[in-house]
């Protein structure tokens, strides 16, 4: 990964395109002679020539291509937004190289060399700063802007087709349901079966939750599924019938009912308008309920198609049924058992927070600068602290920001000397006021708060020489248990977003919220539930504490979901024979040791693999299984193997267990509860996104190939290796993009212990070599035995350059998306350098790259040994 430039001076854009722009690319273009204005030099450009389009027509460029820097195309901002269809209204000073682009509320200012841009009076950063240039064969001059950037600001979708190298600039999908409209600009997803393609074109697939529904009438009625489709419009149920299979949907609900049993889906079905046709559609989660009418679903990323197949994977039956033919137990109305609600002397104070529009914004700039003279925590309430900051003179417009729990007021023509306040209070963990390096006189004063979510508002003095920084807990307003769709649940709801901190002994759970006011009270009750025996709740310092003892025989599983947590119960596995999810029987001639496993944990799919065809021996001696959070099980001969497929209604951590006599079962899980140590590897960049790039021995080499080369490629068998200690998940296994804040959020979905990403140096010196380690000071989260973010860095460091025998160079702390928004002690690797030459030559050696996958586990294994998670 490039070093990141706080000041991109006009010779550093200079420097970029010469070093990057040659050799990034694929294939080259004709020549194009650039002429720099800022920097008064020609360059001669050989990368790829972007055109662009808008609604799938094709923009006219008038014979001015964009170009790439880095990774980014930029093209000129008249023909691609001004003059093309798109229409933005446009305003250009030369002579400040300042350009404003408007659209009803929106307004962009771009300045010409700087990557700092205003977007509706608010800084934000771009990929690249907007220049101006002469295209010397034709003679033209343009102001050329990032083009993504700018179409994603006026609310565009961009996407690129690297096969036509076009930029395609679209409308956003105009979208309405459960009463809200939607602007969705995400993927607009296609649709084939059995090799046809589905015309989807008047409600294309869209993505929720990282799954994508699709239209349930014309995929999975009128297409060559064929089943049965019925629609209820009062109760909102789908009902999908093919052969003897039977899928009953409703609106809005997670749970389905497959043949007369509860499945559980990522995503609920629902019912959307498309507001662009005015027309309803019933769209359902396309990957279950293929599964469920028999079609394997998978997800074409380039093509960006949901493909179903006829699936040749043999279903397994549920054993686990009451009436000895699969027919379904009586179902249990739905019913609340007991509830606590917010206190009457809390409620005059929770209406007014829920109202509370964060006041983000104060003040208006001053020709004086003020000098903050003192940071104070002046008042704190029970529920609430107020930071004050006080400066000599009035003070300049200030406007705050939360970013996951950095809350940053930006202060204008103000300066410091301050640098670290700690602020001893519960809410803001620390003050750091710091200069303003972007800007000529401006502050920036940090505010690492305990809880991402918590509300907050901004004031000031009559006198104006005073900033309040307001921030308030969350507070829980209800409290309930009871049943509902079949399942026993604890729900807790609250003012702002909840995160559970969730401990078990023995049979008692504690959910801990951080910062949260107890609204409810203390509470304590016996309840009449199976899952549940009693419930308490209660305060403990600045948090609430939900214990509840729990049935012995009853699993659980939290879901969160804005201001709600959801505690849900399902029994544990009965009915063969043991405290397990699933059981088989090996084949005469196939030993334990044999059998391999493939965890697909981002489709919640578990697959054991049994050398030998043997569909025949199962239907014999069938596989067995009852655990609720099974959706389905199948068998599927390919390759010379015989596979169990198990598809799970959550993510479950699994074991397998040799019982002896040809017996194996299964276990599964939450991750925790399976797993002694977790850690996420993330393969830095992929996709479109090739991060920095050298040539070698006459061939261009990625830093995205070098990270998936060592990281997953070459240490996957090792973390996945029978005796390895530590279980790994991976953020991505193939070369495909994902986004900076879906990388870290895998460590909270797979609950991981630490996050550890690897990336390449660059630089535009070829001097700098060796190993540097990334994190992130705010981000303060800590193991049971101590192991934060800056410990990890030094472990890693140490152990990895001994190992390696790289130079050793140093851990910093820096504010990366990815070691930020990690929930666990998390690092950035720089393994090496790609822009020494004796380092590339290095990190392209196949037995260095060998040599660096073995280092990397070893380190983590070492570290859980030193720091163990006394699980």
């Amino acid at each position: 990964m490039k070093n990141t430039i706080s000041k991109l001076s006009i010779l550093g854009l200079l420097t970029l395109i010469l070093l990057f722009i040659p050799i990034t690319e694929v294939s080259a273009a004709s020549q194009l002679n650039v002429y720099f204005y800022n920097t008064k030099k020609t360059l001669k450009y050989t990368g790829k020539q972007v055109k662009y389009s808008f609604d799938g027509n094709n923009i006219d460029m008038k014979g001015i291509p964009g170009v790439i820097i880095d990774g980014t195309s930029i093209a000129s901002y008249l023909e691609v937004f001004v003059k093309s269809p798109i229409g933005l209204t446009a305003s250009y000073s030369d002579k400040k190289g300042v350009l404003t682009l408007s659209s009803g509320k929106t307004k962009l200012v771009l300045t010409a060399g700087s990557k700092t841009a205003l977007l509706n009076s608010k800084k934000v950063t771009m990929p690249q700063a907007a220049v101006k240039v002469k295209f010397k064969e034709s003679g033209k001059i343009k102001f050329l802007v990032p083009v993504e950037f700018v179409a994603n600001s006026f609310g565009y979708v961009y996407t690129w087709s690297n096969s036509t190298v076009t930029g395609c600039i679209t409308n956003p999908l105009h979208i309405s349901y459960n009463g809200k409209e939607v602007n969705y600009t995400g993927t607009r997803g296609l649709v084939s079966v059995d090799g046809e393609d589905i015309d989807v074109s008047d409600m294309p697939g869209i993505i929720m939750n990282n799954t994508t529904l699709v239209q349930g009438v014309k995929v999975f009625s009128e297409s060559l599924v064929g089943a049965e489709y019925q629609y209820d419009k009062v109760s909102g149920v789908l009902t999908l019938t093919k052969d003897s299979t039977e899928v009953v949907l409703t609106m809005g609900q997670k749970t389905a009912i497959v043949n007369g049993r509860e499945r559980t889906m990522d995503t609920a079905p629902l019912l959307i308008t498309n507001l662009d046709n005015s027309t309803d559609y019933i769209m359902v989660p396309g990957s279950f309920v293929a599964a469920s009418l028999g079609y394997d679903y998978k997800w074409n990323a380039t093509s960006k198609t949901s493909v179903l197949t006829k699936s040749e994977i043999i279903p397994i039956p549920d054993t686990d049924t009451t009436g000895g033919t699969g027919s379904p137990e009586t179902p249990v109305p739905d019913s609340i058992a007991f509830h606590w609600d917010l206190s009457a002397a809390l409620t005059e104070e929770y209406n007014k927070l829920n109202a509370l529009t964060e006041t983000a914004e104060v003040s208006q700039d001053k020709s004086a600068a003020s000098y903050i003279t003192a940071i104070t925590k002046s008042d704190s309430t029970a529920n609430s602290e107020t930071y004050a900051i006080y400066g000599n003179l009035p003070f300049s417009k200030a406007a705050l920001t939360n970013n996951n729990g950095l809350l940053n007021l930006h202060i204008n023509n103000a300066s410091t000397n301050y640098q670290t306040f700690y602020a001893n209070g519960l809410l803001a963990q620390s003050v750091t006021a710091n200069m303003d390096t972007t800007a000529a006189t401006a502050v920036n004063i940090g505010f690492s708060l305990s809880e991402t979510g918590l509300k907050y508002e901004l004031s000031q003095s009559a006198d104006g020489c005073i900033l309040y920084v307001k921030l308030y807990r969350n507070i829980l307003s209800r409290i309930e248990a009871g049943v509902s769709q079949g399942n026993e649940y604890l729900k807790i709801t609250g003012l702002k977003g909840l995160k559970a901190q969730v401990n078990e002994t023995g049979d008692t759970v504690t959910l801990q919220f951080s910062s949260t006011v107890n609204g409810t009270g203390d509470n304590s009750i016996q309840t009449s539930l199976s899952a549940i025996k009693s419930v308490t709740t209660s305060a403990l310092g600045n948090n609430t504490v939900i214990n509840f003892v729990k049935n012995s025989k009853s699993k659980y599983r939290v879901e969160q979901n804005g201001n709600t947590c959801m505690v849900v119960f399902y029994k544990e596995s009965s009915g063969i024979g043991g405290e397990y999810s699933l059981r088989f029987n090996l084949p005469d001639g196939v030993s334990y040791s044999e059998l391999t496993t493939e965890d697909q944990y981002l489709k919640n799919r578990i697959i054991i693999k049994i050398p030998g065809e043997w569909a025949s021996y199962y239907n014999q001696y069938p596989v067995s299984w009852s655990d609720d959070v099974i959706n389905t099980a199948g068998l599927l001969e390919i390759g010379g193997e015989t596979q169990i497929i198990i598809d799970t209604a959550a993510l479950q951590g699994f074991r397998l267990e040799d019982q002896g006599n040809g017996v194996v079962t299964v276990t599964l899980g939450n991750p925790r509860d399976i797993y002694q140590n977790i850690v996420v590897l993330d393969p830095g960049h992929g996709g479109s996104a090739p991060g920095a790039a050298r040539s070698i021995n006459g061939k261009t080499v990625y830093e995205k190939d070098l990270n998936l080369k060592i990281l997953y490629e070459l240490a996957e068998k090792y973390f996945n290796s029978p005796d390895s200690p530590v279980k790994v998940y991976y953020t991505r296994t193939d070369d495909s993009s994902l986004g900076l804040y879906e990388r870290p959020a895998i460590a909270d979905l797979v609950n991981a212990d630490i996050f550890v990403s690897l990336h390449m140096n660059a630089n535009t010196k070829s001097e700098p070599k060796g190993t540097e380690i990334y994190y992130t000071s705010t981000n303060t989260n800590r193991t049971a035995s101590g192991l934060d973010s800056k410990i990890l860095a030094n472990f890693i460091l140490d152990n990895l350059t001994e190992q390696l025998g790289t130079n050793k160079r140093y851990i910093s702390s820096k504010k990366l998306v990815v070691t930020r928004a990690a929930k666990v002690p998390a690092v950035l690797i720089e393994l090496g350098y790609m822009s020494n030459k004796s380092e590339l030559s290095q990190l392209t050696d196949e037995v260095f790259q060998e040599n660096a996958a073995y280092a990397i586990y070893n380190t983590i294994c070492q570290l859980f040994e030193v720091y163990p998670t006394y699980r």
